[in-house]
């Protein structure tokens, strides 16, 4: 681990169905406002990668990466999605429609949270993600003791677990939400 916060940021692929594994360094020395922690990626239909991933500092935004190779060199680039604090995103593609859903969980306030944008617009501009909708309610909260949206869809619907409490006892909660009213 490097010194002064940074350290560097390595990926690991598999070639043989997770026999064995092959490491390379992505980027090194950077700050942790610049960490892509916990990314949710969808394959798009062009077959470039999209992925959005957490920070590891408050309001510091979301970070969008994508790759048009496979996933061998990315670009990275900061939303506009700042009502986050370490708040891991869950992405869902909507490929038929040209749109893809984040969802995420602002700790704190306990907001689980939903934002859907063409793909081309975010490829294009990643700070155009739409203004969230609120889809539950997790109480005010201690910001580590609630969190990291995951979503998955069946059929129309998608269905995001989450989960909320304080230091002695949590719950784990699942939002259903329409996945054709949000365009």
């Amino acid at each position: 681990m490097a010194t002064g916060g940074a350290f560097p940021l390595t990926l690991a692929t598999s070639r043989d169905g997770g026999r064995t594994w092959e490491q390379r360094t992505v980027e090194s020395g950077i700050p942790k406002t610049e960490w892509p922690t916990e990314p949710s990626a969808v394959a798009l239909p062009d077959g470039s990668i999209l992925a959005v991933s957490r920070t590891e500092v408050s309001r510091a935004g979301q970070l969008q990466l994508v790759s048009v190779d496979g996933g061998v060199t990315w670009t990275k680039k900061r939303t506009n999605i700042t009502d986050v604090s370490a708040s891991t995103p869950s992405l869902i593609l909507d490929a038929e429609r040209g749109l893809v859903h984040c969802y995420y969980f602002e700790r704190g306030p306990g907001r689980l949270k939903h934002r859907t944008a063409r793909v081309a617009d975010i490829l294009a501009d990643p700070a155009a993600w739409p203004d969230p909708d609120v889809l539950a309610l997790g109480g005010k909260v201690r910001p580590y003791d609630s969190g990291n949206a995951n979503a998955t869809a069946i059929g129309n619907r998608h269905f995001i677990a989450y989960y909320a409490g304080d230091p002695t006892n949590a719950a784990i909660a699942v939002a259903i939400s329409n996945a054709t009213c949000h365009d």
